[in-house]
């Protein structure tokens, strides 16, 4: 599991965040001043009352949640949720990153859509072709569990069964997809997918316009 190794080194005198990633380390693309600045951020609405935030989890905490998970969760939230919150203010009714009481064996198994989907719905929905662009699970009907499918964790709910949830397993790794009765990929105007800091961030800037 994580080890305070695995989540900082030294590079150039900076201590920068870092995260495993199969059996290889990569620098997750941030500064410790974005994660200061995400903090910042939070404090400010919880301070002025708009919302609430739990704790961050120790290092001994996220290896159990993740044990319970049954998976590695992303890097990014990983930090996220050692070093901002592990719950409370973010989109819909909130951030929840809550384990099952026994792992779930789709947990583990890999997402069924890959990166060449979720660039063909982005295109679709960019460029005017399918507004409504989207994938279906072929086996929905025999999935009880919803969001149904493998190889993620849901970390948000905006009511009526609409859930976005971080990929665990697959090509998608770390990416954002929302499911509202079919699936499509979260991402920006240029089309790349968010992963979880931009999509956490997309929430703040527009908390900070509103």
């Amino acid at each position: 599991m994580l080890s305070l190794a695995n989540v900082f080194r030294f590079d150039q005198g900076r201590r920068r965040p870092c995260f495993p990633l199969g059996d290889h380390l990569f620098d997750i693309v941030l500064t410790n001043e974005r994660i200061e600045a995400i903090r910042a951020r939070l404090t400010e609405l919880v301070r002025i009352g708009a919302y609430k935030q739990a704790p961050p989890l120790s290092l001994t905490d996220l290896s159990k949640l993740e044990a319970n998970f049954g998976v590695t969760l992303p890097g990014e939230l990983r930090i996220f949720l050692t070093h901002v919150q592990s719950g409370g203010a973010g989109p819909g009714d909130g951030l929840f990153v809550c384990a099952d009481r026994e792992p779930l064996p789709r947990r583990s198994r890999p997402f069924p859509f890959d990166d060449r989907v979720a660039q063909q719905i982005s295109r679709a929905r960019l460029d005017g072709t399918d507004p409504w662009a989207c994938a279906e699970l072929p086996d929905e009907e025999e999935d009880d569990a919803w969001p149904p499918g493998p190889g993620f964790v849901p970390i948000a709910h905006h009511g009526c069964g609409v859930c976005d949830v971080i990929v665990t397993v697959g090509d998608q790794r770390g990416f954002i997809w929302c499911c509202d009765m079919n699936w499509c990929p979260c991402f920006n105007a240029d089309g790349k997918g968010l992963a979880f800091l931009d999509w956490y961030e997309d929430w703040l800037d527009r908390k900070t316009l509103t």
